[in-house]
């Protein structure tokens, strides 16, 4: 009997430490959006609406919009890693999107 009510007391603190973490990370979620500037709001709110609407075919074109936003695409990122030595060249060729653009990317 004594081993249940330890177990049931664990259990409670368990679930009350569970949701003070969801309190606290609802604090921040919210201190984040208070802090954000009515045009971003505005500007972040278009851009998930559009995100809703993207086709396959024009991902490419949002990733080059979304480029200073830190959004690059596969192949662009293969060539960073082929610069940074940690992949070669022709491991970046089996994983390419575009033979044609990683090559292009590549005298660039």
């Amino acid at each position: 009997m004594r081993l249940a009510a330890i177990g049931r007391k664990a259990a409670s603190a368990k679930a009350k430490h569970r949701q003070a973490d969801y309190s606290a990370e609802r604090q921040s979620l919210h201190k984040l959006e208070a802090s954000l500037q009515e045009s971003d709001r505005k500007a972040l709110a278009g851009f998930q609406a559009d995100a809703e609407q993207i086709k396959t075919h024009q991902l490419d074109a949002v990733i080059q919009t979304g480029a200073e936003f830190g959004m690059q695409s596969m192949d662009k990122t293969l060539v960073s890693l082929i610069h940074a030595g940690t992949i070669s060249y022709d491991e970046a060729r089996n994983f390419a999107i575009d033979i044609d653009e990683l090559d292009r990317l590549m005298r660039d």
